[in-house]
């Protein structure tokens, strides 16, 4: 069961939609997916999952493109609490869980949210899952007017985020989901209906929080876009909402653990240009620098708690890089 509380109704996510920038700009001291394009889906790797999440977990994590929330039900939690801060990505979370909770033949799901060809996100499969819907919420009615006046292709290219990259480049789609597996995804489809998911519009830093509420809390990479040690006090307020012995998690896109463990020797880590795409060479600079930030937070972060790296094998994350693994640092 899946309950989504956002402030805007239908139109007014129709109107936000249109106004949102497709570009990512590292905004320092604030965050850009206020206004951010929201994404169809995740370049994140969820192995995490079943090497730190336990059945009898309750989570608060960022909403994001639900890809994580759906594969961390599969391994058995059933308490998630999802936030978003763009309004925009709700609907879009929304159509994901029902995407697997309607759509009967695996083979309709894989061409609906996997594929990249011109059967994804189409209108045709869409409104089977709209129509499989005994209620008529804000989101169906958001998707019916998407759907009125734009092509599959159209909503894509005009509103989402990556999406023209794949379109214009003819490139096929990683996922590092287990849902998403032929042989998972029935499971994926029953642990939805057992599971209790709430998904809402805020800002997971500034809103009401219980204390003692959650065994786990998952950042994603939101520390892209906040100084080192702005993002850590961030971090430090968040430990009251968690329970003995509860772990916050962050999502390193592209670092390599050697990288860190040569910062704990006090070593700058061993990044060659080959650790970046070509193409985007001119980001060079940039990245590197946000490695650094990276890096300045870990150390600061091991001054207040115990900190463990878990590699994972990378999804495509950032454009930029050229690395085999993204990085998630446990946080106790």
């Amino acid at each position: 069961m899946i309950k989504v509380k956002n402030n805007l109704n239908a139109i007014a996510l129709r109107e936000k939609l249109s106004s949102n920038t497709k570009d990512i700009v590292h905004i320092r001291g604030g965050n850009p997916y206020v206004t951010m394009a929201p994404a169809w889906t995740s370049n994140e790797n969820s192995g995490y999952i079943r090497q730190i999440l336990k059945p009898s977990d309750t989570v608060l994590t960022v909403a994001s493109t639900l890809d994580n929330v759906i594969d961390m039900a599969l391994y058995g939690i059933r308490n998630i609490y999802a936030v978003d801060i763009n309004p925009s990505q709700l609907p879009v979370s929304w159509l994901k869980y029902a995407s697997v909770v309607y759509l009967k033949e695996y083979s309709e799901f894989y061409d609906f949210v996997v594929s990249t060809s011109e059967n994804t996100l189409s209108r045709e499969i869409g409104n089977k899952i709209l129509n499989a819907e005994e209620k008529t919420t804000e989101e169906i009615k958001f998707w019916r007017m998407l759907y009125a006046d734009n092509t599959a292709i159209d909503i894509r290219r005009k509103y989402f985020v990556n999406e023209p990259y794949y379109i214009e480049e003819h490139m096929e789609r990683v996922m590092r989901f287990d849902y998403i597996k032929p042989d998972k995804w029935n499971a994926a489809k029953d642990a939805l209906t057992a599971s209790t998911i709430y998904v809402e519009n805020s800002d997971i830093f500034n809103m009401y929080l219980p204390d003692n509420a959650f065994d786990v809390i998952y950042l994603s990479n939101l520390h892209n876009f906040y100084m080192p040690d702005d993002y850590v006090k961030k971090i430090k307020k968040m430990r009251s909402h968690l329970r003995d012995k509860g772990r916050i998690l962050l999502y390193c896109i592209g670092m390599k653990e050697n990288w860190f463990y040569a910062w704990d020797r006090r070593k700058s880590p061993d990044i060659s240009a080959d650790d970046f795409n070509q193409d985007y060479y001119e980001f060079f600079n940039d990245v590197r620098r946000q490695i650094i930030e990276t890096m300045i937070m870990y150390s600061l972060l091991k001054e207040e708690f115990k900190v463990w790296i878990i590699p994972l094998k990378t999804g495509g994350g950032y454009m930029y890089y050229n690395t085999p693994t993204d990085c998630v640092l446990v946080i106790q």
